[in-house]
């Protein structure tokens, strides 16, 4: 969910929908008809819905463990309440051949643990006993369920989804009172703003027959730009687990922006990352005066100072992490009409507002530059950019520096040496997004708790490491042409060690053994345990002269056991 500026004009700000915060609930409807259960493919579909379905509840756990997540079977043969139906609320009444496995609940350890063992157990508890196998459940009935359980869960809940698993692609013949029905229930789900995810769990699934027409009713969208999903792509999508700090889109401050001294607009400023700092490693002490009155030059707001050309917004010049500025209708009525005509004009003039940013009371002013960005989306259509304005901070004239190193003439190099490096950047060149690397430090972590809480070993793999291996293939072809470019690189050598003066070995600094060192007593000193008054000094001495090697790493410890051995003590 997202704001999108380029909606059409006629469309109320009613139907706008903004995407910061909010609980989220998901119900997982699994199909238990036969066809499920059949492991003539060489795999058990409903086994597999309860692995993906872990996986969910794992990155739930992780990312949003305020969220709700719950479990319901349709096609089944009875319909037994959960173990505790307390956690049904009352009015919910489960239709027939239908069961609810799991309430909606926020994810726990135990919820998961208890389906990892329903998933091992050899018989899925009992399964065909206690739930069975049918054909007969009411698809729209199914639906109507879920919603209730979404309704009636005791939250506000800013999205609701429900995840779809089957191999059956025709629940209802076509011109049935049940497929009418079904479509029915469609439309009141598009109304209630549920999203539904179906994963086929088949691949001959074919999805004109029911399915395609009924999800394009849910989400209202064109059925003739509908591409249907294939279980694969479903599947990779509910195993991503995604190993990264949650940072709640909490909004930082609620200020107001004041364009002048009559008009202003209440605005939110929210921190997409975060990162802390020490500079220099100590603390200076001021007193409370001496700091309020050094913060307290502006009131909490952001004003505006002028506009310049975005192309003035150096990325050389970057001071901290940005901030995102979005419109508060709460605080100033109209706001949201206000920030979007100031938006867009920026946008269309590519300008940049400059202002003055105080965030608190008792906070320094910043000088900031405020950036329209439109929203981008990646390639599974999620939006990674959210259209509104980046706060860029500006620095002020003490914090720019000159780098001696950035003065210093470039090295000399040769057409030839530059298409050589050319080719080798071209060669290990590769597509970077954040998604394609899972934080090795959660992932350990994270990966750690979930075997001890379910007594299972999990590999850790870390994606950040280099694959050394793909990358010398790849570059061996440039190694000869490099050589011949640039020379070897000049390896200083371990240097020699010069001859003893005697000619007999190397000058090794050999502590010089004097008349103190005694051999009968150190050998009788060990013998009798009686080492306090050895030095190590003498011990080692007296080793080099049995011509024992290694002596100068070892400690007095070591050393006396090298006089044991060398003894027999």
């Amino acid at each position: 969910m997202y704001w999108n500026p380029n909606h059409a004009d006629n469309e109320s700000e009613d139907d706008q929908e903004f995407g910061f915060g909010g609980r989220e609930g998901l119900l997982a409807l699994i199909d238990c008809s036969d066809s499920m259960f059949n492991e003539a493919s060489g795999k058990h579909n409903f086994r597999e819905a309860l692995e993906l379905i872990e996986a969910v509840m794992k990155n739930k756990i992780i990312t949003s463990d305020k969220d709700l997540i719950g479990i319901v079977l349709y096609n089944t043969e009875h319909s037994p309440p959960p173990p505790d139906d307390s956690e049904i609320e009352t009015g919910i009444v489960v239709p027939k051949h239908t069961a609810i496995f799991m309430p909606l609940a926020s994810p726990s350890a135990d919820s998961i643990r208890k389906v990892i063992n329903f998933r091992e157990s050899e018989d899925l508890f009992d399964f065909g006993r206690k739930f069975g196998h049918s054909n007969d459940s009411n698809f729209s009935d199914v639906l109507w369920l879920c919603s209730r359980l979404f309704t009636r869960c005791g939250y506000k809940l800013e999205q609701s989804s429900i995840v779809l698993f089957t191999s059956n692609d025709e629940p209802h013949s076509a011109g049935s009172y049940q497929y009418q029905q079904s479509y029915v229930k469609a439309r009141d789900l598009q109304q209630l703003g549920v999203n539904l995810v179906l994963v086929p769990m088949v691949a001959e699934f074919d999805g004109s027959k029911f399915y395609q027409e009924f999800i394009c009713t849910v989400t209202d969208e064109d059925p003739e730009q509908f591409r249907f999903p294939c279980y694969q792509e479903s599947r990779d999508c509910l195993l991503n687990r995604i190993f990264r700090r949650d940072f709640r889109k909490k909004a930082l401050s609620h200020i107001n922006f004041q364009l002048s001294e009559d008009v202003a607009l209440g605005v939110n400023i929210y921190s997409l990352s975060r990162k802390t700092q020490n500079i220099g490693g100590e603390k200076i002490t001021f007193t409370v005066d001496e700091v309020t009155n050094m913060k307290q030059m502006l009131p909490p707001g952001i004003r505006l100072l002028g506009f310049k050309p975005m192309s003035k917004v150096s990325l050389v010049n970057h001071l901290r992490s940005s901030l995102f500025l979005y419109p508060d209708e709460n605080s100033i009525s109209g706001s949201t009409t206000l920030f979007r005509a100031l938006y867009e004009k920026c946008l269309a003039k590519h300008k940049a507002a400059y202002c003055m940013l105080t965030m608190r009371r008792k906070q320094p002013s910043k000088l900031i530059a405020l950036i329209p960005q439109e929203c981008c989306y990646d390639d599974d259509g999620e939006p990674f950019r959210h259209s509104g304005f980046r706060i860029e901070f500006i620095p002020y004239a003490a914090d720019i520096r000159k780098l001696d190193v950035l003065e210093r003439p470039p090295p000399s190099v040769t057409q030839e040496q530059v298409d050589v490096f050319k080719s080798v950047v071209k060669k290990i060149k590769f597509k970077f997004h954040p998604s394609q690397f899972d934080n090795p430090v959660l992932m350990t972590v994270y990966t750690n708790i979930e075997a001890l809480l379910f007594n299972r070993a999990e590999e850790v793999y870390d994606s950040t490491k280099s694959d050394l291996d793909r990358i010398d293939a790849k570059l061996e072809p440039f190694v000869e042409t490099i050589r011949e470019l640039l020379g070897e690189d000049g390896i200083d050598g371990p240097k020699k060690r010069t001859k003893a003066p005697t000619g007999e070995g190397p000058s090794a600094k050999v502590p010089k053994v004097t008349a103190e060192v005694n051999p009968t007593a150190i050998v009788e000193s060990v013998r009798n345990g009686k080492t306090t008054g050895l030095l190590v000094g003498t011990l080692r001495a007296y080793l080099q002269q049995q011509g024992v090697d290694g002596t100068a790493k070892m400690n007095k410890a070591a050393l006396i056991d090298q006089v044991k051995q060398l003894h027999d003590l």
